[in-house]
């Protein structure tokens, strides 16, 4: 079930089109500035000469050396070469190399002073005109592997979350995460009022669960905190799990959505090494950076299946990388249906978010809008 060579090679070319167009973005947005600030094309190329004059002269060692090619080489526009604000920091802040007389030292400094007030100056024409200060610099959609899908001769967490995109295309989960975002999460589908029993009405509450959420977003890396949502049918706990799963895919990270079902489908798979191949489904699924596992206790659950549920979970608290478990079982229900193991699994290891809205059912409102809406259309 690994990705097929023609399967690959689509990732790449979807790679080369995201370099060109954000190069072409890039030539937009230097024309833009060009016409608009006087002096600023000038002043861009002077600083590319005085960089390129540096790193032809080899004052660095030779990993700033490198830094200084690329960047002189990163582009050109007529015979403008284009250097990044982010490559011309890194460039103008190397250190010479040992043994150097002071004669070339002095002449390094003298660049560097120069490309410092360059630099200055191009920041502050562009902070006149309105522009941001990377306005001339490429917009990488990864910048940790600058789009090219690899970083030090490994998969970038970008060519990995094209690889589970690629591979679990036919999921109509993943079609949901192009509308359940937070921006169009509903916080007046959840009741205002709150009842004699409760501290806080639903929307209250789940407001405080949609800040959290967002923060987990915002923080979110390797040994990030388990989620269990917890909830009745139509509390909004599948489309909370799609906001932060889109949300993280949104950050560069891999991440792989599925139902229960398709989970211990998998799960099984491996076990009776029907599959056989760790490039496959389970591969993606155990080393995802973010695993979502929907509708937990939708499954046929038998012994196997509680030992397969707690290998996953087990394997991914050793390694670190988080999972989401979202389920319509209370508390109870998961002790009643799992084994002691994975429930203290699950218990010790896993924040609980409890979702309520009394007897609203959120899907059923949702329905009754579109219909409203289709009604007037």
């Amino acid at each position: 079930m690994s990705l097929t060579n023609p399967q690959v090679e689509k990732i790449m070319r979807e790679y080369d089109k995201i370099r060109a167009d954000a190069w072409a973005d890039r030539e937009r947005r230097i024309k833009e500035a060009y016409s608009l600030i006087p002096g600023l094309k000038e002043t861009e190329q002077e600083i590319a000469d005085l960089l390129f004059e540096r790193a032809k002269g080899r004052l660095f060692r030779d990993s700033s050396e490198a830094d200084a090619q690329r960047a002189a080489s990163a582009g050109t526009d007529g015979g403008r070469v284009v250097i990044s604000e982010a490559d011309a920091e890194r460039i103008d802040d190397a250190k010479p190399v040992a043994g150097e007389t002071a004669g070339i030292l002095r002449d390094a400094d003298a660049l560097k002073l120069r490309i410092q007030a360059l630099q200055r100056r191009r920041r502050e024409l562009l902070a006149g005109a309105g522009l941001p200060p990377d306005q001339l610099d490429i917009r990488y959609r990864c910048p940790i592997c600058r789009d090219t899908g690899y970083v030090d001769g490994r998969k970038c967490r970008c060519f990995r979350q094209a690889e589970s995109d690629l591979f679990f295309a036919e999921q109509p989960i993943r079609a949901k995460l192009k509308t359940d975002n937070f921006e169009n999460f509903r916080l007046d589908f959840y009741e205002s009022a709150k009842s004699d029993e409760d501290t806080e009405s639903p929307r209250e509450h789940m407001e405080d669960i949609l800040d959290y959420s967002e923060g987990y977003v915002g923080t979110f890396g390797m040994n990030s905190e388990n989620l269990l949502i917890l909830g009745a049918t139509g509390t909004g706990k599948t489309f909370l799990s799609h906001c932060i799963a889109g949300a993280l895919i949104e950050k560069g990270f891999a991440v792989v959505l599925l139902s229960a079902d398709e989970l211990f489908r998998i799960l099984a798979d491996h076990a009776l090494r029907r599959d056989g191949d760790d490039e496959g489904a389970y591969r993606f699924a155990m080393e995802s950076d973010f695993l979502v596992i929907d509708d937990l206790g939708t499954e046929v659950n038998n012994t196997m299946s509680n030992s397969q549920l707690f290998s996953c979970i087990e394997k991914r608290i050793q390694t670190g990388r988080p999972t989401l478990i979202s389920t319509n079982l209370s508390l109870k229900e998961i002790r009643d249906n799992y084994t002691d193991r994975v429930v203290s699994r699950i218990i010790g290891s896993y924040r609980i978010l409890k979702l309520f809205n009394y007897d609203s059912d959120i899907r059923l409102k949702v329905r009754q809008e579109r219909q409203r809406r289709e009604e007037n259309e």
